[in-house]
């Protein structure tokens, strides 16, 4: 189990945009792309927030319907995939806290009833690698696109 360790979205290789109850992200180095949902998306955004693996844990439980053990070891086994595949990578434990990384996790509607806890699903998507690598998806500034480096 990774514990108090941290981890952040691999950017800006990895674009991450959440819809809803789904988190679709771009790999723009490989070309692939992913699409979560349920506790896939909870534990992207919460990583994307800068929580803890166990702080993420802990978001799962009180969202969740399950056992703790199970959610800890799911959320364990997920950060090692998406370890794998570069969308994440640990964040130095002496580098300073980023501004926006708040590090807290949403706790869920209270009004709402638990769902059932899935093992969060990584969908992986090859299908579109070379138009991605053709013409991967770019930030357009002030000057417009392209921009050359100096």
């Amino acid at each position: 189990m990774h514990n108090q360790t941290r981890f952040k979205i691999n950017s800006p290789a990895v674009m991450l945009e959440k819809f809803d109850d789904e988190v679709v992200m771009v790999n723009l180095a490989s070309g692939t792309y992913y699409s979560l949902g349920k506790s896939g998306a909870v534990i992207c955004t919460a990583i994307a927030s800068g929580a803890t693996t166990t702080t993420i844990t802990d978001a799962l439980s009180r969202q969740f319907q399950g056992s703790p053990e199970a959610m800890e070891q799911a959320v364990s086994g997920f950060i090692d995939e998406l370890l794998r595949e570069q969308i994440v990578v640990p964040v130095d434990p002496s580098a300073p806290e980023e501004p926006e990384a708040n590090g807290s996790v949403p706790a869920g509607d209270s009004q709402v009833v638990r769902r059932i806890f899935e093992v969060p699903v990584l969908e992986k998507y090859t299908d579109m690698q070379e138009l991605f690598l053709l013409d991967p998806v770019h930030e357009v500034g002030d000057s417009g696109w392209p921009q050359r480096k100096a």
